[in-house]
């Protein structure tokens, strides 16, 4: 599944009128009605017999669905009211067209229940919409739609505010009025859907946070938007969920041959520093190994070894000499490996920074995480001449140390700073965060929409690396193992939030949980 930003949507509709010659009002009439045939099944006609229908509409277009819903419903029997708010001066020529036949149905059933509100009269009326809300068993939200990209008025603000109070049931129409359709955003205030319908594709605003949080349950509908428009989107999202997961594990992304070895699935090998920091570092040689990969080698040093083989027994030590010159012996490891991780069980100190420049200049395969992207951070013209091809997996405070933005920022455009990272330094990006994006090569973005808060926990990262790096050791590219060790991570956290209480998670857990119910 792909999700858009509201101006590539708006580019399908435009191609499917111009280009195709379905006018927009058909498009408009197939979206109202994929809608009312999921209303009645939900809210079944004299199921609360003296509920009505308030239908709240803006002078745009998403007003114009509004009416489109509303007139089909009263078609149908249903008590419906709309409050249209704004300036008639103000009303898109859909709009027009909808209020026009809405206001012939309305005179040939002899009823007066479109409520029209100037912003200069808002508080005159708005006892009767508070009335209304409370009286109605559903409220239709078709206020802004997706074209909502700065701070709402006080007017829209209040109007928002009273549908969330007042309201027993809310479905949008599109996206939730307040919501930044493109970011996620909350502009200033936001509408607290049930239910949000949302046109072709899901826009990115209502897969990212905080508009998730606001969408409710989120239905796409297909309005006869043709493949050849969706072929127009410059940049389309993937969105990574339980159907992916079980789409690659059809596919046999994972699969093993019966004739094999354990050279057949590769060599992992993880750069561990000098400080006694190795919990980070047995979690990941513990995910690498359950993920699959034949073999991981730990380079470390001697006080090192007996610890980590004491907890992961299956490992190999590589020993290393601190006395001696490292770049002949990291040169030794890395021709042993298929592919190295550096940063579980790093720490900052001065043979740590050794230990990450002599790994940006190998020619290999690379996932650097925690501590060395905090080295990296201090340093990036080792990062401008690097001669490795890598995978970075930052969390937001990592990923502003990189870049040098404000976490806040980051936050509320992580496409945006996900997409540049790779795109500067040619790297795959798992920029983490409640909704982890992966920036891949050739313009390749997903959303990871699986996992739950019980994974914001001590160690949670470290698995990522070793499931990333257990992927990559098999075969995997760079950008596939990022993407579905992504998958395949988040989904183990979920598998154990289906039994238990997610803040009980650690992250040993989600190595237990791997391919659990796949």
């Amino acid at each position: 599944m792909f999700a858009v930003k509201g101006y590539e949507m708006q580019k399908m509709d435009q191609y499917m009128i111009n280009d195709v010659g379905i006018p927009s009002c058909v498009l408009m009439e197939n979206a109202a009605k994929s809608i009312v045939d999921d209303i009645i099944v939900r809210f079944p006609i004299g199921q609360d017999k003296d509920g009505k229908i308030t239908i709240i509409c803006g002078t745009g277009n998403n007003g114009g669905d509004g009416m489109a819903i509303g007139r089909w419903l009263l078609h149908l029997g249903y008590d419906v009211h709309f409050v249209i708010i704004g300036k008639k001066e103000r009303r898109s020529e859909d709009h027009q067209l909808q209020e026009t036949i809405l206001n012939h149905l309305i005179a040939s059933q002899m009823k007066n229940t479109v409520l029209w509100i100037d912003e200069d009269n808002f508080e005159i009326d708005s006892p009767q919409i508070k009335a209304l809300l409370k009286r109605s068993f559903l409220t239709v939200d078709s206020l802004l739609g997706t074209g909502c990209n700065r701070t709402v008025s006080i007017l829209f603000k209040d109007i928002i505010e009273y549908m969330n109070h007042y309201s027993t049931y809310i479905i949008s129409v599109d996206v939730p009025s307040g919501i930044n359709s493109d970011n996620g955003k909350v502009m200033g205030a936001a509408v607290q859907a049930d239910i949000t319908y949302t046109f072709a594709m899901p826009k990115i605003g209502l897969i990212l946070y905080p508009g998730a949080e606001y969408t409710g349950e989120l239905i796409v509908k297909d309005i006869g938007i043709i493949q050849e428009a969706q072929s127009l989107i410059q940049q389309k999202v993937n969105v990574l969920d339980q159907a992916s997961i079980k789409e690659a594990v059809a596919q046999g992304v994972f699969e093993r041959k019966k004739n094999t070895h354990k050279g057949n699935f590769g060599i992992l090998g993880i750069i561990v520093g000098d400080d006694l920091m190795l919990g980070a570092t047995i979690l990941a040689v513990k995910a690498a190994y359950r993920t699959g990969a034949g073999l991981v080698k730990v380079f470390t040093s001697e006080k090192n070894a007996h610890l980590i083989l004491a907890q992961v027994p299956e490992c190999v030590i590589v020993e290393y000499d601190a006395r001696k010159d490292l770049s002949d012996q990291i040169d030794a490891f890395a021709n042993q490996v298929d592919v190295i991780a550096i940063g579980p069980g790093l720490s900052q100190s001065n043979h740590a920074h050794h230990l990450v420049r002599q790994i940006l200049r190998l020619d290999k395969k690379v996932i650097f995480d925690a501590d060395a992207l905090n080295i990296i951070a201090k340093n990036m013209e080792w990062f401008e001449e690097k001669k490795c091809s890598c995978v970075i997996t930052p969390h937001i405070g990592e990923m502003s140390r990189l870049t040098g933005y404000c976490s806040s920022g980051i936050l509320e455009n992580p496409i945006h700073f996900g997409s540049a990272m790779m795109e500067k330094y040619h790297i795959v990006t798992v920029l983490k965060s409640a909704r982890t994006v992966v920036a891949a090569p050739e313009d390749q973005i997903y959303i990871n929409t699986l996992g739950n808060p019980g994974m914001s926990t001590a160690g949670s990262g470290d698995v990522l690396v070793g499931i990333i790096g257990g992927l990559v050791a098999q075969g995997q590219s760079l950008a596939d193992a990022a993407r579905y060790g992504v998958l395949l991570h988040s989904y183990a956290g979920d598998y154990y939030a289906s039994d238990n209480n997610f803040a009980s998670l650690m992250a040993s857990d989600i190595i237990d949980c791997l391919w659990k119910g796949l």
